[in-house]
């Protein structure tokens, strides 16, 4: 099991918003699995901060 913490200190939201994800990467870590891990963080951080902006 996998813990990310992403931190966003640029966001003017008191207390400041924390992102936090679980997810299992089913196979050992291999290169291409952790590649796409960081695409899936991506792509989470994009629609995460679209939603954070229309809430504004």
């Amino acid at each position: 099991m996998y813990k990310i913490m992403v931190n966003y200190p640029n966001l003017q939201a008191q207390p400041q918003p924390q992102l936090q994800l679980q997810f299992q990467l089913l196979l050992p870590a291999q290169p291409q699995r952790l590649l796409w891990a960081e695409q899936l963080m991506r792509q989470l951080h994009k629609e995460w901060m679209r939603e954070h902006k229309q809430l504004r």
